[in-house]
């Protein structure tokens, strides 16, 4: 399924002059009596939203073509509802599974016109209430005019989404293609988290209610012993030992799984190559912005909350009068944490090599990862049991989202293997799903988990942003030296070192973009006062974000991209008009991570210049865009440069031109 919307997808990118007549197809398709369910209608349109914000298509042809198309989709499933009406039910799908249709039409009769409005919202009934509204004599007018409304608003809903996330990441992206993909790994890791938890529940429970019905089957055909033990295990009053045998099948499934991860980590098997390619491509993710929030979330799994979160949890379940649940929940994390720190100890996997070690110790499992997993997953644990239901999702979600960032956090900064943080998860698995099979069901209120839940995410706030904002710089500190320090060139910089120094930025995987024009050995602010005739751009604040959103205005008006080389955002951003008002010279200075040394501790920066138009993104954003790929021989007028001789071709935008080196 992900390979036809993935497909599709890339069809439309390909053929743009096709993306109307597409998204009416699937908007009419996803609505159709039968095969509605079959066709994967929402994800494309959404991914055709997103081309909408890249420039790609027409916003208000998409959104007119899927509102049509479901017109019509509603439309062909009225009249066939219409024109066959109780004959339907002698008809293949309807005559072997009947509840699709008792359900559409016990829908409508309960909410007469409003089931139109509303079923296309729902999945489960979406193609086949406009079939029960036919055959049940609905008055075509009526029907037409809740179809059209319910269209008007479905299509919105739909591209707009998609509009808005393509305009986001394409206004990372502007930034930096690093940026924009480390912003949708994180947001494809919160839902794949979602959607995994919900999937493997859904999943399970699935399984497990066939196997009952199979079970119940075979045992109540046969006496003896057998027969009576199925009888026993699938009795209606027994739900509680199924709920028990279900859990202890997933801790046994993830002890399987974590003993096959720890014999391929303690032999070095394949899994060390695993790791490495895994680690190096999260490496090339980091950026400024994104490194303080993978610090954060990872603080939030360090041992102090972890032991604060756990003490809230037994005392709640102590103060609740629980003995015998705090006890078994003390015993789980005392021996999570001894059996983790044995397992350390056995194994004694390395951590990944580092110029200033993240954290000291062995590495195989991941501690935050496992000691994460579980007191945060007891607490959910507590939730599932006692939780009211308006509240049991919410909450069970943000708990799995907090996992999993703890979790690719240690990944994120080279702390872990991404084997040790799968050994620690599983193991937190191991730990929570025993327990709760070993104590079974506990009474809702008995511990009356949503106050425990306002302790923790206080505590999480209160105690852990204060650890934080204490431990932000040093942290920072750290990681900057785990960066790429200065390299010294291999000859001095003036006798031909210089052309050991990058020529072009580079972004995600060393992609070349624009020429850097200019290698300057000083700081920023002597690079300013020799550029005297550029201007500062205004700063990114709410003064100007109007301008952004929606009004745009003159080029020099409006604030710079911080655009990234290697991650690292520019140390100086300049600009000059271009002979027009919406365009506009941009000059953005980096650190080169080259070294003189004929003169250690001088900064050599390089620069870059950009022509740029003003121009909008869906008509949402007004972000100045590179515009033009030529040379600009005027650059460096009025700089005390040396040419080079080297000439540089322009590339994404950027000026290209002879390379210079300031000052002379």
């Amino acid at each position: 399924m992900s390979g036809l919307i993935a497909s599709a997808t890339h069809l439309v990118a390909a053929h743009p002059h096709w993306a109307a007549a597409v998204a009416f197809l699937l908007a009419a398709a996803e609505s159709l009596a039968i095969i509605g369910a079959l066709v994967p209608g929402t994800p494309i349109i959404v991914a055709i939203g997103a081309l909408v914000a890249l420039g790609h298509l027409n916003l208000w042809a998409i959104l007119a073509a899927t509102a049509a198309g479901a017109v019509a989709g509603d439309g062909v499933s009225y009249w066939i509802g219409h024109r066959y009406r109780e004959g339907l039910r002698k008809l293949w799908p309807f005559s072997r599974r009947p509840e699709l249709l008792a359900r559409a039409e016990a829908h409508f009769r309960q909410h007469g016109i409003r089931s139109i409005l509303v079923a296309r919202f729902v999945p489960v009934i979406r193609s086949t209430v406009p079939v029960a509204a036919g055959m049940l004599g609905m008055a075509p007018g009526r029907f037409y005019a809740a179809n059209i409304a319910s269209a008007l608003v479905w299509a919105p809903a739909h591209v707009l989404p998609g509009v808005l996330a393509g305009t986001v990441l394409a206004g990372l992206g502007a930034v930096s293609l690093r940026l924009g993909l480390a912003a949708a790994i994180l947001l494809l890791l919160v839902l794949g988290a979602l959607w995994v938890a919900r999937g493997l529940a859904v999943l399970g429970l699935s399984w497990f209610g066939a196997g009952r019905q199979a079970l119940a089957g075979w045992a109540a055909a046969r006496g003896g012993i057998a027969g009576h033990l199925g009888r026993y295990a699938t009795a209606a009053e027994h739900a509680d030992l199924r709920r028990g045998a279900l859990l202890a099948a997933l801790a046994g499934g993830a002890t399987l799984g974590f003993l096959v991860l720890l014999e391929d980590v303690a032999g070095r098997e394949t899994i060390v190559r695993v790791d490495a390619a895994v680690l190096g491509l999260v490496g090339s993710l980091h950026t400024e912005w994104t490194d303080p929030v993978m610090l954060a979330a990872t603080r939030l799994g360090d041992t102090v909350m972890n032991v604060l979160v756990s003490a809230l949890i037994v005392g709640w379940l102590l103060l609740r009068r629980q003995f015998r649940l705090a006890a078994g929940v003390l015993v789980a994390i005392l021996g999570a944490a001894a059996a983790m720190t044995a397992i350390k100890l056995g194994v004694q996997a390395g951590r990944p090599p580092l110029l200033t070690p993240i954290a000291p110790g062995f590495s195989f499992p991941s501690g935050h990862s496992s000691m994460a997993a579980v007191t945060l997953g007891l607490l959910g644990w507590l939730v599932a049991a006692g939780a009211p239901g308006r509240w049991r999702r919410p909450v069970l979600g943000a708990i799995t989202v907090l996992i999993a960032l703890i979790a690719f956090s240690r990944i994120y900064l080279a702390a872990h293997w991404p084997s040790d943080v799968v050994g620690g998860l599983l193991l937190g698995l191991i730990v929570v799903s025993g327990l709760a099979a070993w104590f079974g069901p506990i009474p809702p209120r008995a511990v009356a988990p949503m106050p425990l839940v306002g302790l923790v995410a206080a505590a999480l706030l209160l105690v852990g942003g204060a650890r934080i904002a204490t431990h932000i710089g040093p942290d920072l500190a750290v990681l900057q030296a785990n960066a790429l320090r200065p390299l010294p060139l291999p000859a001095p910089w003036r006798e031909g070192g210089w052309r050991s120094v990058a020529a072009y930025r580079s972004d995600l995987g060393g992609e070349d973009e624009e020429p850097f024009l200019l290698q300057w050995q000083g700081d920023a602010a002597s690079l300013a006062a020799a550029l005297g005739d550029w201007q500062k751009l205004p700063p990114w604040s709410l003064a100007n974000v109007a301008q952004v959103l929606g009004m745009g205005g003159p080029a020099m008006a409006l604030p710079a991209l911080p655009v990234m080389d290697r991650g690292v955002t520019p140390l100086l951003i300049l600009a000059r008009p271009d002979g027009a008002e919406d365009r506009r010279l941009v000059l953005r200075a980096w650190r080169s991570g080259r070294e003189d040394p004929a003169a250690p501790g001088h900064p050599l920066l390089v620069v870059s210049v950009t022509r740029e138009t003003v121009a909008p993104i869906a008509g949402l954003l007004w972000l100045p865009r590179p515009a033009g790929e030529r040379a600009c021989p005027s650059i460096a007028l009025g700089l005390p440069t040396v040419p080079t001789g080297r000439m540089l071709t322009p590339r994404d935008g950027g000026c290209g031109g002879v390379l210079r080196l300031g000052p002379a």
